[in-house]
């Protein structure tokens, strides 16, 4: 059964047991609804806990909840905050089973092992001077996933410990871990899914149609009906996109935009997407500026003014084996690619790379922006050289010191430690690694934001299973899984999804033949203008 949530006090707030699943497409404000539901099951005094999918997303929900005392964390540290106290205990009791292991105690007996730790870094190794056996990002998963199916005492750990457990992201959450959690928490506590199914697009460890999983649990939906970001005509654009698959048809909030601007334009060509190819878009979208989404990094860094550059590091780096950790750890045996990597890291995060971070800590960055880095480096090295640094040159330069540091003495002392030789030249390659990255996105690290106006890229670059020629416009999400062709939908609804007034869409038709006649089909009810390039 679907529901719509367009009231203070869904179902969902009183249940005992069970799934439900908060679905909104993409600009439906499921933050909006999670934060909503934080609240009001804290303040009906419910047991929560809430799960997300990166630590930025956690600090997100924690400031918009007004830093609340309840447990926020990723999927990893939630798994290991049950696990840590008792880790080594579920270890012994698991390797009991003859059909449990795990990679870093591969050669090693779990009798070998005194304690049991995980850290941020995720890289799982034994050391054998102190009996510590540190775990990966993956092992903390299996280890929760195989307790929760093979000690019923775990579960009831954490069925007493919690009454809800909120899931932000779940189309993007092990599947493993989603589905041990639904067979052997929701019998006695509530887990509450929110996301978009429509959104996976990290189907890595997916072995299965995650609709036919809830179905299977009875999980009770309920849709968000708005979409509060972008603009009608786009809007109307983004429920054909979606309509085979759930039909979730979405109303437009926003009103005040120029229907001459946010008609979407779809623009061909038989060659990669190039600097003058996004500029000469912008033009006829009269776009001020946009953001070009593509598969791949390498797609993603052609089509900015810095493609030839990335080129020829490219090439300049020899191709090899993959190494492992402990090669990798151990510099002298570093391979040609790693040793390259190492010295070009080297290069750039020195002490020139910190004098342009210690700047902008100290002088606010919109007068950083409007002073030649050229003169601060000259007055700086000119001041070092006679020992005698006077910030009050700097500040006739036109800089403004950030509020924390109003002292004279104490920004001049801070001046005195950094070195500033070709600081001109470090802070010009900053500079330009901002600019790509805000001018050119892979889909992938797009999902979640938003911007005024996009060109999606429809190109594969060098990954051939990423191909937009196998794309299937009438997916459903009851059709049996297919990863691959399951992706390329859920990336061309993420792509098109980040666009809030203007949208372009440019397909290289020497890679892709098959999809400008599949899409002609697929979005033949509405005006589109075409082309060419």
């Amino acid at each position: 059964m679907v529901s719509k949530i367009n009231d203070n006090n869904p179902d969902y707030y009183f249940f005992s047991n069970g799934i439900y699943e908060v679905r909104g497409a993409a600009g439906a404000g499921k933050t909006f609804q999670l934060v909503q539901d934080i609240k009001k099951l804290n303040f009906l005094q419910k047991k929560i806990t809430v799960i997300s999918f990166s630590n930025a997303a956690i600090d997100e929900l924690y400031s918009r909840t007004d830093n609340t005392h309840i447990m926020m964390s990723t999927v990893h540290s939630f798994a290991w905050n049950i696990l840590s106290s008792i880790a080594i205990k579920i270890l012994n009791l698991l390797y009991s089973f003859d059909n449990f292991e795990i990679q870093s105690l591969s050669g090693i007996s779990i009798d070998q092992v005194k304690s049991v730790e995980y850290g941020e870094l995720g890289v799982a190794s034994f050391n054998q001077e102190n009996s510590i056996l540190w775990l990966s990002h993956d092992e903390v998963l299996k280890i929760f996933t195989y307790a929760l199916k093979q000690i019923p005492d775990f579960s009831k750990l954490i069925t007493n410990s919690f009454d809800y457990i909120l899931i932000d992201e779940f189309q993007d959450t092990d599947s493993e871990f989603l589905e041990a959690l639904f067979e052997h928490v929701s019998p006695e506590s509530v887990l509450g899914l929110y996301g978009d199914p429509f959104q996976s697009i990290y189907l890595e460890s997916r072995k299965d149609n995650l609709n036919s999983i809830l179905e299977s649990f009875k999980a009770k939906k309920f849709y968000l009906k708005f979409n509060y970001r972008s603009d009608k005509d786009l809007v109307d654009f983004f429920n054909i996109s979606r309509s085979s698959y759930d039909n979730l048809q979405q109303i437009a909030k926003v009103t005040d935009y120029d229907i001459n601007k946010t008609r979407p334009t779809v623009f061909i060509s038989k060659s990669t997407l190039s600097n003058d190819k996004v500029s000469l878009i912008n033009q006829k979208m009269q776009f001020e500026k946009s953001v070009v989404l593509s598969n791949t990094n390498g797609l993603k860094t052609k089509a900015t003014e810095f493609g030839d550059i990335a080129k020829m590091l490219k090439n300049g780096i020899l191709s090899s084996r993959e190494l492992d950790w402990k090669e990798v750890l151990n510099q002298d045996a570093l391979n040609f690619r790693i040793k390259a990597l190492w010295n070009y890291s080297n290069l750039f995060f020195g002490s020139d790379y910190d004098s342009v971070v210690s700047l902008q800590n100290i002088f606010t960055l919109e007068s950083l922006v409007s002073v030649s880095m050229k003169d601060i480096a000259r007055i700086l090295s000119n001041q070092k050289k006679t020992h005698c640094i006077q910030y009050a040159e700097l500040i006739n330069l036109g800089l403004h010191l950030n509020d924390e540091y109003k002292l004279k003495d104490e920004v001049e002392l801070l001046l005195s430690k950094i070195n500033y030789e070709q600081l001109f030249d470090i802070n010009r390659f900053y500079s330009n690694l901002k600019k790509i990255n805000n001018g050119s996105s892979t889909i992938y690290s797009s999902k979640g934001l938003e911007f005024d106006n996009v060109i999606l890229n429809i190109d594969y670059g060098y990954f051939g299973n990423r191909n937009w020629n196998i794309l299937n416009f009438y997916h459903s999400e009851s059709d049996k899984f297919n990863k691959d062709s399951d992706l390329m939908s859920y990336l061309f609804y993420v792509g098109i999804t980040r666009a809030k007034h203007g949208l372009a869409i440019y397909v290289n038709t020497s890679r892709h033949p098959n999809f400008l006649s599949a899409f002609k089909h697929k979005f033949s009810s509405i005006n589109i203008n075409y082309e060419n390039l």
